[in-house]
């Protein structure tokens, strides 16, 4: 995720199987509703407590914790 970028709209990475790996930076604040929709092996890198974390766990997305 870009620097500055502090959400992530609704459907923003939707149907982009080929994406395996998204590092989200503790700055993001807002994942909209179904963001990573049908995404099968997505490991969400970031930061343990985090909104991205939260929201992976919310939304049964794997994540992994990184300090980013």
């Amino acid at each position: 995720i870009p620097d500055g970028v502090t959400a992530i709209c609704k459907n923003a990475f939707a149907y982009k199987e080929n994406l395996k790996h998204l590092h989200v930076p503790a700055r993001v604040k807002y994942i909209g509703d179904s963001a990573f929709e049908s995404f099968g092996n997505l490991v969400v890198h970031a930061p343990a407590g985090s909104y991205a974390a939260k929201y992976a766990e919310a939304n049964w997305i794997a994540w992994a914790e990184e300090n980013v």
